[in-house]
């Protein structure tokens, strides 16, 4: 358990040590596909440098799978996020509302320019596809009084995971400048910082660490600190009920704590074409302009290679060798045009490309977007239900209680309280898995009418009432829209009191009409009274 400074920073350097062997993998897709963060200490002040990449075709693929997933995902342009009660119990108006107005909220929030979700959410899941691990932090910004999504840079994450695999354990080494520290944390700024500052040192940087780890003296809660890397006590201390720093991994082996993504997957390969296609591109720029191969003393004062550049030669005989000519290399171009395309397509292949390309048209239609989904749920659902259990589910339950901490959502009902509220989460890529149950319920209850045309008792083994929640379950369809059990029976008394009352009415209109026809009998009479009063008595 973490309780002290020190306990922090051996911890702190255990998760360094773990992280070690995969900062040259992680350079390496940083130097060679994306052009983008650096891991290793010497590069992490230096601008991103791509002049190792030589070919776009891992970065695209990358571009290409990381925006899928989002769209499949985490479309907040569609509703994604549901709220149900923990216990199977009938709903009361003021629940089913609340559950309303709740989720509307929610949504919106997740939509809202202020909290930036899509931005963010997009930047983590690029982590993820290209390193294997991402890292998203929620919070409530009071200023803005709405909340806050920051995808954290990678390089300054460490993390460890429990005896489950659950990370339970994110530290953040970041700097910070000396002056912004001492605005930051005012009275419990380190002297250290605060004999820099008055040095004339502020601008300079310390390197400090945030860290969320299990609570050593209550269950199921996080403490978080705030220090300096090399030395003082905590600066600050703060507790959470859940991390606030969210961790998604794509696939990691049995023991393993960082992530394995398509990213590693591709790295042999990026590395070999940016290689190859460097020679390719040599090899191009000789055959456009060739050395020359000039005869000994056949060119006065040297030759001349710029365009349109006039040489002057001591003597040349028509049929004798030319005095400059270009030197022909036998270059053999279909090598590396083939070598070149199956290093491309083993890239794609790492990124999943064969799944996402589903048409070579640039607008997608919606059977071309379900199609998508179909394939991607098929061949990487292990990847989704991952990302759900990891990422979503936790980061979704989180910003629902900070929503009604700080009234963004009205406190639910007392009954709701002591029900408990669960968050169902289904994604266009749940939607489609549930629609493939949901066409095969349909295929079979249309063999089962069918056939109930020749044998009506077939209907006896089937409860209409499940049907219909089997049905609408499996389509993923809002289950506020249903009624609970209290209204359907509200709704089939009514009906059966309102047929009730139609075939009375009809009983008295049959009965008023014979009474008519035997008055008009000459001696119908007291039949007619007879009639006359059973009609009283109805009434």
């Amino acid at each position: 358990m973490v309780k002290t400074a020190k306990d922090c920073r051996d911890v702190f350097s255990e998760m360094k040590n773990q992280r070690v062997p995969w900062e040259s993998r992680y350079q390496s897709i940083s130097d060679y596909q994306l052009a983008r963060s650096d891991f290793q200490q010497q590069k992490r002040n230096k601008a991103p440098e791509d002049s190792k990449i030589y070919d776009g075709t891992a970065m695209d693929s990358w571009f290409m799978l990381t925006n899928a997933i989002q769209a499949i995902l985490i479309n907040t342009e569609t509703n994604w996020v549901y709220l149900d009660s923990l216990e199977e119990t009938e709903t009361t108006d003021e629940e089913v509302l609340w559950f309303e107005n709740a989720r509307i909220n929610l949504q919106n929030i997740y939509r809202s320019d202020a909290c930036r979700f899509p931005t963010q959410i997009n930047e983590t899941l690029g982590d993820l596809t290209g390193y294997g691990f991402g890292a998203i932090h929620s919070g409530y910004d009071p200023s803005k009084h709405s909340l806050f999504f920051s995808s954290r840079p990678i390089p300054e994450i460490y993390i460890d995971q429990d005896t489950k695999g659950t990370v339970d354990k994110v530290f953040r080494r970041y700097t910070l400048k000396n002056e912004q520290a001492e605005r930051i944390f005012g009275s419990k700024t380190p002297d250290l910082v605060l004999k820099a500052n008055k040095a004339g040192k502020g601008l300079e940087e310390m390197s400090w660490l945030h860290t969320f780890s299990p609570h050593p003296d209550k269950y199921d809660s996080v403490i978080s600190y705030h220090l300096l890397e090399s030395e003082g006590d905590f600066v600050m201390t703060e507790e959470y009920d859940e991390l606030p720093i969210h961790i998604v991994r794509w696939r990691t082996d049995a023991g393993q704590v960082y992530g394995r993504g398509p990213g590693v997957i591709a790295d042999p390969f990026a590395r070999t074409l940016n290689q190859v296609v460097k020679t390719w591109i040599k090899q191009a720029q000789k055959a456009v302009d060739p050395p020359l191969l000039v005869s000994d003393d056949g060119v006065i004062q040297g030759p001349k290679t710029t365009p349109g550049s006039i040489n002057f030669v001591s003597s040349y005989s028509p049929g004798s060798m030319e005095p400059i000519r270009p030197l022909n290399s036998g270059a053999n171009f279909s090598v590396g045009n083939a070598e070149i395309e199956r290093l491309q397509n083993s890239i794609r292949k790492a990124y999943h490309h064969d799944i996402l390309q589903i048409t070579d048209s640039k607008e997608l239609t919606a059977f071309h977007v379900q199609e998508l989904t179909q394939r991607a749920q098929q061949w990487i659902a292990p990847v989704f239900q991952r990302i759900k259990v990891e990422l979503i589910q936790p980061m979704v339950e989180r910003s629902l209680k900070l929503a009604i901490d700080n009234r963004l959502i009205p406190m639910m009902p007392p009954s709701l309280q002591e029900k408990g509220v669960k968050v169902v989460y289904i994604s266009p890529a749940q939607r489609a898995n549930r629609i493939q149950e949901a066409e095969a319920t349909m295929k079979a209850l249309e063999r089962i009418i069918a056939l109930s045309q020749v044998y009506p008792e077939m209907l006896d083994n089937y409860n209409p009432d499940k049907i219909a929640k089997t049905i609408h379950n499996d389509f993923a369809a809002d289950p506020s829209i249903m009624n609970t059990s209290k209204e359907i029976k509200k709704l089939r008394s009514d009906r059966e009191q309102g047929r009730a009352q139609m075939a009375e009415q009809e009983q008295n209109k049959e009965a008023l009409q014979q009474a008519q026809t035997l008055t008009a009998m000459p001696d119908g009479g007291a039949e007619t009274a007879d009639v006359l009063n059973q009609l009283r008595g109805r009434f």
